[in-house]
């Protein structure tokens, strides 16, 4: 595995993974696996106590540099669905205004970014057996997709669809 790293305050490293290629019975016919790094970081507690959006900003220098990475929490943390079941997190409680303002600053840059070439599916079928088309669109503003996918989501969920 790879040297201790930091970024702002986050301590990381790159692990080697492989990139996902299936084997099969017949290794001569499967593809060769490429072993890529991946970096890994290592919440802290103290990382949990703001929105996950603020330790994204914190890490996204090293996301944009290697387009993955993997988030490893802090022993004893649980999701907030283990506390309603009675567990007990190490997290913070509330969401808050800087929970917000950080939303709204990542919505903002990310409102700002262009999809070279979005997808837009179809699907048809029934009892079980269904067909999806894909079909590639022109490039659009992450903002203009948005809105195009929440209006299908609200007119579906209206039952116009």
């Amino acid at each position: 595995e790879g040297a201790w790293r930091s970024v702002n305050g986050v301590r990381y490293r790159l692990e080697m993974t492989t990139d996902g290629a299936s084997t099969s019975d017949d290794e001569a016919s499967a593809p060769a696996q490429q072993h890529l790094p991946v970096p890994v970081f290592y919440a802290e507690e103290k990382d949990t106590r703001e929105p996950f959006e603020a330790f994204v900003v914190k890490v996204e220098p090293v996301l944009e540099e290697y387009g993955i990475g993997k988030v490893v929490p802090p022993p004893g943390w649980a999701p907030m669905t283990a506390v309603a079941k009675g567990g007990s997190p190490l997290r913070r409680s509330g969401a808050g205004k800087r929970e917000q303002d950080v939303r709204a600053q990542l919505r903002e840059r990310a409102d700002k970014l262009v999809i070279d070439k979005p997808i837009k599916q179809h699907a048809t079928g029934r009892k079980g057996l269904y067909r999806s088309v894909l079909v590639e669109q022109k490039g659009m503003r992450a903002s203009a997709f948005r809105e195009m996918a929440e209006r299908a989501r609200s007119k579906y969920a209206d039952g116009k669809g």
